[in-house]
């Protein structure tokens, strides 16, 4: 029987030989097409971005010109407020959501099970049984199956609702590398939470210990906390199609009542073609630098036209620094990719700075007025392909106190020096030069 069987496959083989080359042949090209298609730069990434006219950074005309590039909406609030790490985050939040009277609404990337998850799972649960309504959106990939069943069930049979972001399937395998990246927490349309955490037992800490992330959240409140309900809403809707409305949402109460400390431009990205409203963000902060620029991420995967800029601020005079995670990271591609950046960078006279530890941090300030926040990497995926949330801030205050936490960070970390960097090896370069080909997808 066995041996009937091998004939007849050979002669199946034999008989349709050129019909089974010819489509391991298209196969073939089709994998080399998709490969050079997601290794290729696209055209977006070498549009040169200016202005009509030199901007003041932070000033009225600038913070204009900024929203409407990026189809940002300006309000005015109260500075936010920062909290550093799992230490500072969790209590405010927790605290937040046993106040909560009518709504709770997030979404994050990652949320695992742990510590960290239940001390939520614990307040949301509690608030689910005073009526207040409980959604949680987490993204398929991020997250995966890592949330807590139990606990998702029994908040489900409380009322809450947990929804996952494009489910991986046939059906969305088109979408499947764009994700929600946005962290968010709105209680009742009043106080908000955005940033750089995820809700995992890694950002439990004070940032210094070893294997834990150094992170930051900002709490917001009144309009701006309306806008990132918004940004709540956006991605709720296209993931369930429940449209987020009425008060227990959007609060008709007066939202800034102190009159505004700062002006926030609120930056909701979703990249389609050549509109990236997180690239434009960056490159006009960065291009209207006069003074100092510093930047925090756990990436240094800019694109060409803003590695341009920063050299050229550096050149200038512009006090220019980079703090990045060294070897302690969450993707070493992405790592050695930026590093074939560095040399450019320090020879045009920007600092850069590796952090001792794990960092996640997501931080812009320009001249000590004007701060970036949020939950957007310098790379390619933030730039391109997920959906990120960005607070620009105007707030001299604000800056200041955004600056102090980045020098605090400097002290632990190491400044890397040109002429010892110039003499790595050739592996380390070639490491480099290859994981670059992988930028776009990083």
């Amino acid at each position: 029987m066995n041996e009937r069987l091998h004939q007849r496959i050979l002669s199946f083989i034999r008989g349709h030989a050129y019909r089974i080359i010819g489509l391991a042949t298209v196969g073939f090209l089709a994998v080399i097409a998709i490969i050079v298609i997601l290794l290729l730069p696209s055209a977006s990434e070498y549009v040169t971005l200016k202005t009509t006219e030199p901007l003041e950074i932070g000033s009225p005309a600038f913070i204009t010109a900024l929203a409407t590039a990026t189809h940002g909406t300006v309000q005015t609030g109260d500075i936010p407020t920062i909290l550093n790490n799992g230490d500072e985050f969790i209590p405010a939040v927790v605290a937040s959501i046993n106040q909560a009277k009518q709504s709770i609404n997030i979404t994050n990337f990652i949320w695992t099970k742990g510590s960290f998850s239940d001390q939520l799972f614990t307040a949301l649960d509690a608030a689910a049984k005073r009526g207040v309504q409980v959604r949680i959106l987490v993204d398929a990939i991020g997250t995966g199956s890592g949330m807590p069943d139990t606990q998702v069930k029994e908040l489900e049979a409380l009322g809450g609702k947990v929804e996952t972001f494009r489910p991986i399937s046939l059906l969305n395998l088109d979408l499947f590398y764009r994700r929600d990246h946005r962290r968010v927490v709105v209680i009742d349309g009043e106080t908000a939470y955005t940033g750089g955490i995820a809700f995992d037992d890694a950002w439990l800490g004070n940032g210094i210990t070893t294997g834990l992330w150094r992170d930051m959240m900002f709490e917001v409140h009144g309009a701006v906390a309306q806008d990132l309900q918004g940004v709540f809403s956006d991605i709720w809707v296209e993931t369930t199609g429940e449209v987020i409305a009425g008060s227990a949402f959007y609060p008709l109460a007066p939202l800034s009542p102190h009159g505004g400390a700062a002006t926030y431009v609120e930056i909701f990205s979703a990249p389609t073609g050549y509109f990236q409203s997180v690239r434009d963000a960056f490159t006009l902060s960065i291009l209207s630098a006069k003074k100092s620029l510093y930047i925090t991420n756990t990436y240094l995967l800019p694109d060409s036209e803003t590695m341009k800029l920063l050299e050229e601020k550096a050149r200038d005079g512009v006090d220019v620094r980079i703090l990045v995670p060294g070897s302690d990271n969450d993707g070493e591609f992405a790592e050695y990719a930026g590093e074939l950046n560095y040399d450019a960078l320090l020879t045009a006279g920007v600092k850069i700075y590796v952090y001792d530890n794990l960092i996640h941090t997501k931080t812009i300030t320009v001249d000590g007025v004007w701060s970036l926040i949020g939950s957007a990497n310098f790379d390619n995926r933030s730039r391109a392909l997920n959906d990120e949330d960005v607070l620009g801030v105007a707030s001299p205050q604000f800056a200041s106190e955004l600056q102090s936490t980045f020098m605090n960070d400097l002290t632990h970390a190491k400044e890397i020096n040109l002429q010892e960097w110039e003499k790595r090896g050739w592996f380390s370069r070639l490491r480099s030069r290859i994981c670059s080909l992988f930028a776009k997808q990083l």
